[in-house]
């Protein structure tokens, strides 16, 4: 299992093994997150909240999407 964040791609124990930059635009640019994230197999997305087109592309990606209000995974 792998989980990216803003710092990068981490290990199940929460180490950093891999830097991940964001090359898309959002809301509403070309080039998508989800596309990205998809990319380098991402399968889960937490965040604190996503417009209709990018829920819509996550589905259609088979990316499960979790709207969270805590700032880190870990609260979650």
């Amino acid at each position: 299992m792998w989980l990216i964040d803003g710092k990068g791609r981490l290990n199940e124990n929460g180490k950093v093994v891999e830097i991940i930059d964001n090359i898309s635009e959002h809301m509403g640019g070309s080039g998508l997150p989800p596309e990205l994230m998809k990319k380098h197999g991402a399968n889960v997305l937490l965040c604190k909240g996503l417009g209709p087109r990018a829920l819509n592309l996550c589905k259609q990606l088979e990316i499960d999407v979790y709207v969270c209000q805590a700032k880190t995974v870990k609260e979650n």
